[in-house]
């Protein structure tokens, strides 16, 4: 599993995702992990509802956590989603083939395999994404706001 330096735990959940859900997650998961971590963070979300909702910014200025500003309709240069495309493609391989063997697949085993693939992942894979947020951002402002190479 990761290191506290660059991970947080994942949270899986089967609810619909709302306001409360994100508060609830942050609470119990994000903000103690910041907490422990003992230094500043800046934090980066896309313009959802749910993220934008009052309950979520006053929560973060509870916290004193900094969300970094995102332009509306911007090009989704958000590490997370390379994250996510990463984390996906090792899962669907798993799930693939334990399928190709005729193996059932309740959603115990399901959460199991997304679980052993997100533990299984590289802290530099982490550090890797967070440090290109700067060529990210160049890249976008050097395109006026167009489609970028991430």
């Amino acid at each position: 599993m990761q290191n506290n330096n660059t991970a947080t735990a994942l949270v899986l959940f089967t609810e619909n995702f709302n306001a409360k859900r994100y508060q609830q997650i942050l609470e119990t998961h994000l903000f103690p992990y910041i907490s422990r971590a003992n230094r500043q963070f800046c934090f980066q979300q896309d313009n959802s509802p749910i993220h934008k909702a009052r309950a979520i910014t006053d929560l973060f200025e509870r916290h004193n956590i900094h969300i970094l500003d995102w332009p509306a309709y911007s090009p989704d240069i958000n590490p997370i989603e390379n994250l996510w495309a990463i984390l996906k493609g090792k899962v669907e391989k798993k799930v693939n083939l334990r399928l190709m063997k005729k193996k059932k697949l309740s959603t115990i085993d399901f959460q199991t395999i997304i679980r052993q693939e997100w533990e299984g992942l590289d802290d530099n894979l982490f550090l890797r994404l967070a440090n290109s947020m700067k060529n990210r951002v160049s890249e976008v402002i050097e395109r006026e706001g167009k489609k970028t190479d991430y």
